[in-house]
């Protein structure tokens, strides 16, 4: 709740910089979007607290954020069993053409630090490895961490031209962390009680079913 009102006051502040800049943004139209985005982050936390599977989860996590970010291309990855490979789970945008690989965790600047990795320029910051060639005029990574644990990524690209506006882009960015937050900790808690749940029912060491099951 504390991210959510967060994210509206930096859209109100956003709003105060495109009009003493003379942009026709309204305040009524920006605060409109806030509300939407505000009402649409709710609805998913609430609707991820149901989901009792990670595929319903990440069913729902793509239709909601294809909502939020329009003309972005987003993917969402998750660690493989071994840690040594992120595979591609869901993804959604402006993804014509473009073939998603696997991510090898190294490649990513994002998570090596534990932390966003976002570059709005070849100038602003060392490219992640696993970006495509040429790359994208913006590109953001937020790693997925949920109790200390990093269970995955989620990378954002866009080609728009020309690039939004500082306040813009901190207001979607706050909008990513956000989301990113939500899933990680939705995402997490699905997965512990998956493993919580095969263990009640297979031997841990022969992976046969148990007598009770």
């Amino acid at each position: 709740t504390v991210l959510v009102f967060g994210l509206f006051f930096a859209g109100l502040m956003g709003v105060l910089l495109l009009t003493a800049t003379g942009r026709t943004t309204t305040i009524e139209e920006v605060v409109q979007r806030r509300t939407e985005e505000m009402a649409s982050l709710n609805e998913m936390a609430d609707l991820l607290h149901a989901c009792e599977q990670p595929s319903e989860a990440l069913t729902l996590i793509r239709s909601t954020a294809g909502k939020l970010f329009p003309g972005h291309a987003c993917s969402l990855y998750l660690y493989n069993s071994s840690r040594n490979l992120l595979t591609c789970e869901i993804a959604w945008g402006d993804t014509t053409g473009r073939e998603v690989e696997p991510i090898v965790p190294q490649d990513c600047w994002s998570l090596r630090r534990g932390q966003p990795h976002l570059l709005s320029g070849p100038d602003s910051g060392p490219r992640c490895r696993h970006l495509p060639d040429p790359p994208p005029a913006s590109s953001w990574c937020f790693p997925l961490i949920a109790a200390g644990d990093t269970i995955g990524l989620l990378v954002m690209m866009s080609n728009r031209t020309p690039a939004p506006d500082a306040a813009a882009t901190e207001v979607s960015v706050r909008l990513a962390k956000t989301i990113t937050q939500s899933v990680a900790l939705a995402l997490a808690g699905l997965q512990l009680r998956e493993k919580f749940r095969q263990q009640s029912i297979r031997d841990p060491l022969t992976g046969l079913f148990n007598r009770r099951y």
